[in-house]
C-alpha cells in the first residue's frame, strides 16, 4: 500500500483485522509460519500478484532485523526505542519506523502512524534530516 492508503488502513484499525504486507513473499512467509507453529488457517484468500506497471521500490522499505540482533530492553520507553532506531537506521521513513518496533527485537510495539508521529515530533525527530543529524551526533 502506498503511505497514504495505509494511513486510512490504520485509521479505520483494519490492521486489527488483516494483515498487510510489503510483498507476497513476505505474506506466503508469514502464512508457512503460521502453519508450521500448529496454527489452523480455515480461511484461504487469493492475492493479485500482478503489480502496477509505475510501481517503482522505495529505498528504505525492506529493512529487515536479524536473528542475531540482540532484544532491547523491555523497561525502555517508546521514545527510547525510537531513538535507537534511529541512530542505526537515520533514513528510515517513519512507516518503516512502525515496523521495525514492531518486531521482537524492541518489544512487538505495536504504534500507529499517527501515532509514531506523535512522539517523532516530541522527541525532535520529524524529519530525516533531523534524524540523520540525530544519528551522527548520538552513534
Amino acid at each position: 500500500m502506498i503511505p497514504e492508503v495505509y494511513e486510512v488502513f490504520e485509521l479505520l484499525e483494519f490492521h486489527y483485522i488483516l494483515k498487510a504486507f510489503d510483498t507476497l513473499e513476505e505474506a506466503v512467509s508469514d502464512f508457512e509460519r503460521l502453519l508450521s507453529n500448529g496454527s489452523k488457517q480455515t480461511n484461504v484468500v487469493e492475492v493479485n500478484t500482478t503489480e502496477p506497471k509505475s510501481a517503482t521500490p522505495v529505498a528504505d522499505k525492506e529493512i529487515k532485523t536479524t536473528q542475531s540482533d540482540q532484544p532491547i530492553r523491555t523497561d525502555l520507553s517508546i521514545e527510547d526505542k525510537v531513538k535507537k532506531i534511529v541512530t542505526t537506521h537515520p533514513n528510515s521513513s517513519t512507516l518503516n519506523i512502525a515496523r521495525m518496533l514492531n518486531t521482537p527485537q524492541y518489544g512487538n510495539v505495536k504504534i500507529g502512524w499517527f501515532g509514531l508521529r506523535k512522539i517523532l515530533k516530541k522527541i525532535d525527530l520529524d524529519s530525516k534530516k533531523k534524524r540523520q543529524i540525530f544519528s551522527v551526533n548520538y552513534s
